[in-house]
């Protein structure tokens, strides 16, 4: 096989199955859902009932977020600041922790970096998310 600018054979073979993998990558990363949460048409009853001031007993414990502006759903025997699921006025769905609703989406999603998660490597969405909880621009 014919050498280009010095490189032996097998070189040039590895760059060219790494750059196709990596590509490769890429479109399956693209094709991946972002984890977007399905809103509901109407608002949740036990939301309402909660907006009401009326008693709701299902065996959960409810309290405001400490803006007001949603409600917190938690275990009795769980922390206070530990809660298991979230209402999203927007959505109107209770979305399970570490999910954001998404102003640019218009949807809740799982995972608060969705929008940048193509070019981010794998292990830095969960270091960024436990130090940091904020949302990178998109590209």
């Amino acid at each position: 096989m014919r050498r280009v600018r010095g490189l032996p054979w097998w070189y040039q073979a590895l760059i060219s199955i790494a750059v196709v993998l990596a590509l490769v990558a890429l479109w399956l990363t693209l094709l991946t859902d972002p984890g977007a949460l399905t809103p509901a048409h109407a608002p949740d009853p036990l939301a309402q009932l909660l907006d009401a001031g009326l008693p709701v007993l299902d065996g959960y414990v409810y309290q405001r977020d400490p803006r007001g502006a949603t409600w917190l759903r938690r275990t009795p025997t769980s922390k206070p600041d530990v809660w298991i699921a979230k209402y999203c006025p927007t959505c109107h769905i209770w979305r399970p922790p570490r999910s954001h609703h998404c102003g640019e989406c218009g949807v809740c999603m799982v995972s608060w970096l969705h929008t940048v998660r193509h070019w981010l490597p794998a292990d830095f969405e969960n270091v960024w998310l436990e130090e940091k909880c904020h949302h990178l621009p998109s590209t």
